[in-house]
């Protein structure tokens, strides 16, 4: 994704009758860098203006990567108060390499499972991935719904599978590298031979089992629930082990304005916050904000850190080269 620079206003009632020139003179900047969809960045810019209407929300977008090392360069000399909508392997990199000030969120519900242990960043959602079944599809074939990982590997599910790449799709990535860490690629040998293709992304995966063209696409929970209610022939399974990557970010050591980004920090910790995230994912960190409980599902937690570009080496030398 291009990195975009993109200043979003909202005036308040209390600055409504003030000259433009006055109005923004009076609010002070905060600058937040983030991997979030517009959509919600503007959703969120919104609600923490109407909330907090001195300081004026202006935000740097992008994928993962780019914001990650523009924050990591800029370290003699930060231009961001604020990152968020970051995935947890970048934000363990933030910690590491010194953009993330240590801050313990003030006023959140968030369990401490999903908090730093240092307190240098805290997740706002959970990402979870899980099985999208064409009804239709398994009938004809006389299948069952695979309920677990081993399963789905099972050869009468030969060429019925669908799933994203993990050297194109953030969500391909989640998904196959939990599976190695559980199973090991012995177990991926096995699966690779029910998968015809690999796709760009989760949401392909899903739409092809939707339409028909495959049984199960492997994907993320907002597009499972998103084609489920759109009345798709189609069930969500949840299998017995969750992939899934957490989202969320943290206070910049040495931000041009600290005031303002622990006010941002702490704003999207809240209820509040969870509360805007809720329409644009599955599962947010929040207890009792969110449209699936995370209580009920077995998230796979990494037993050992996963050096990403060797990862995707070994990968595409086996299933892609």
């Amino acid at each position: 994704m291009r990195t975009t620079r993109r200043s979003l206003l909202a005036a308040s009632p209390a600055l409504l009758g003030l000259p433009a020139i006055a109005r923004s003179q009076a609010r002070r900047p905060i600058m937040v860098y983030s991997a979030v969809a517009e959509p919600i960045h503007e959703a969120v810019v919104k609600a923490f203006e109407a909330a907090h209407p001195q300081f004026e929300v202006k935000g740097v977008l992008g994928s993962n990567g780019p914001i990650t090392a523009r924050a990591v360069a800029e370290r003699g000399n930060p231009q961001a108060d604020a990152m968020y909508s970051m995935n947890i392997f970048f934000m363990e990199q933030l910690k590491r390499q010194g953009v993330f000030a240590p801050y313990a969120v003030r006023g959140s519900q968030i369990a401490e499972a999903f908090r730093d242990s240092d307190d240098f960043f805290v997740s706002h959602w959970i990402t979870v991935n899980g099985f999208l079944v064409n009804t239709r599809v398994a009938e004809a074939r006389t299948l069952p719904f695979p309920q677990t990982w081993e399963q789905l590997a099972d050869p009468r599910y030969k060429g019925l599978v669908s799933a994203p790449s993990p050297v194109k799709s953030g969500t391909g990535l989640t998904v196959f590298t939990a599976l190695v860490d559980a199973f090991g690629w012995e177990y991926l040998d096995r699966l690779h031979r029910n998968i015809p293709a690999y796709g760009s992304g989760g949401s392909v995966a899903a739409r092809q089992a939707a339409a028909g063209e495959l049984m199960v696409g492997i994907t993320f929970d907002t597009t499972l629930l998103e084609l489920k209610a759109a009345g798709a022939p189609v069930e969500i399974v949840f299998p017995d082990m969750i992939p899934n990557v957490s989202e969320g970010g943290g206070l910049v050591a040495r931000g041009p304005n600290p005031e303002g980004g622990k006010l941002f920090v702490d704003f999207l910790a809240s209820p509040a916050g969870a509360a805007i995230f809720k329409p644009f994912t599955g599962a947010t960190t929040t207890p009792g904000v969110g449209n699936l409980d995370l209580a009920k599902l077995n998230l796979w937690k990494m037993q050992r850190p996963v050096d990403l570009d060797a990862f995707r080496r070994e990968w595409a030398r086996r299933y892609e080269a």
